[in-house]
């Protein structure tokens, strides 16, 4: 009963108990107290005789101290600021490209055959309900038909073109 009145004793004088909302700040100060104390009960009973002692507060200051020691000789991470780099940035991102028609192949009717539009029928293929989606514009250096409002500026300038296509709901398995 004794070492109950005496860790009782010993939080008195040193409480580190504040007036607080949060219950759970309350519960941690009080249990890192209780481990002080306990600590400093323990070093009383088991420090030898013959070496001086220290004082409750002298005790706590050396654990405090202890502890900021530990902190500020342990190694930083290094954080790194920004987005990671998930590779090398295909070609239609880093080069300016501009649309144009198609060109007709030799004997073709058409002065400006249709293609095809990649993204329109990229978000086809995981529908199946819209139609076809044909464009009489492309990219020379990609050689890839786009559309010329919304397809073209997306697709070259967006890494992940097919997610800012689809709506939110769609997540497609398959990237760049």
């Amino acid at each position: 009963m004794g070492g109950v009145d005496l860790s009782d004793q010993i939080n008195q004088y040193y409480s580190c108990l504040r007036k607080t909302s949060k219950w759970y700040k309350k519960l941690f100060f009080y249990l890192l107290n209780l481990c002080v104390i306990n600590s400093f009960i323990l070093y009383k009973k088991y420090a030898p005789v013959n070496k001086t002692r220290k004082e409750h507060n002298i005790f706590r200051s050396s654990v405090v101290n202890a502890i900021i020691q530990e902190a500020v000789s342990a190694p930083r991470p290094q954080i790194e600021m920004g987005r990671k780099i998930l590779g090398e940035k295909p070609t239609r991102l880093l080069d300016r490209h501009f649309p144009n028609h198609i060109p007709a192949k030799g004997g073709a009717k058409l002065a400006h055959p249709a293609r095809d539009c990649v993204t329109c029928n990229y978000k086809k293929s995981l529908r199946q309900a819209c139609k076809r989606k044909q464009t009489t514009f492309w990219c020379p250096t990609c050689k890839v038909a786009l559309c010329v409002l919304n397809c073209f500026q997306v697709y070259q300038t967006r890494q992940n073109y097919r997610a800012i296509l689809l709506p939110a709901g769609e997540n497609s398995s398959d990237s760049e």
